[in-house]
């Protein structure tokens, strides 16, 4: 049991890794961006202030989310390093609680843009990270629907994946999966998908597909994050 709710905090802190990477990178581009983005509006100055407004509401929404996201950043330790002026939280339900109401602000006061799509993502995982599987699966099923394109697609489309296998979708999911693995180009990476599919199989309790599923990740994608683990799961030659 405790191995696969160290999994389980594996995958949450992975999910919140890759989204704060993908949010820092988009930060950091946001400005030119925007003034991409202005010079095409305002060939249209009907619209000017409209976009005037939404630019101001998504720098509000950017603003808060960065708060949120920062709290989710925080590690948690109950002995703080002597000296150490970081804020940390004793546990995840501390940090949780004090992140969650400011996702839930972005959401609800900033609807529409940017922020708000992120910190629904962030809503999603929180609700899974509780085993409310209810709450974040539609969550996540929105925003890759309606964000094919963003930076965060990917991550979100794995963890629908997850937890569709955990729910007890895996033959289904293994099929979809393996119709992705013959595109040339998907929305998840291929050796994600290798990965999901090893996980799937196990759970279909075929370990002969799981097996070949990791070995292809190790001699098709050697520099993989996900080749340790692939041959940790490799049963003794």
């Amino acid at each position: 049991m405790s191995e696969r709710l160290n999994r389980k905090d594996l995958k949450h802190d992975k999910f919140v890794e890759e989204v704060g990477t993908a949010y820092s990178f988009a930060r950091q581009n946001q400005r030119r961006l925007l003034a991409i983005s202005a010079a095409i509006l305002l060939l249209a100055l009907s619209v000017a202030g409209w976009f005037g407004y939404q630019s101001r509401q998504e720098t509000k929404g950017q603003s808060r989310l960065a708060e949120g996201i920062e709290i989710m950043n925080v590690p948690v330790t109950e002995t703080p390093a002597p000296g150490s002026v970081q804020k940390s939280y004793k546990t995840e339900d501390e940090k949780v609680a004090k992140a969650e109401p400011i996702f839930k602000d972005v959401v609800s006061k900033y609807g529409g843009s940017d922020a708000a799509s992120i910190a629904d993502l962030y809503l999603a995982r929180i609700a899974a990270w509780r085993g409310d599987i209810a709450s974040a699966r539609p969550r996540l099923e929105r925003f890759v629907a309606s964000h094919r394109e963003h930076l965060l697609a990917a991550p979100a489309q794995m963890s629908l994946y997850e937890m569709r296998i955990e729910a007890g979708e895996a033959k289904a999911v293994t099929a979809e999966l393996e119709a992705e693995l013959k595109k040339e180009e998907s929305l998840v990476p291929h050796d994600s998908i290798l990965a999901l599919l090893a996980s799937s199989y196990q759970r279909l309790g075929d370990r002969a597909k799981a097996a070949e599923m990791n070995r292809r990740i190790i001699t098709e994608y050697p520099d993989s994050a996900y080749f340790l683990d692939a041959q940790r799961q490799l049963p003794p030659a």
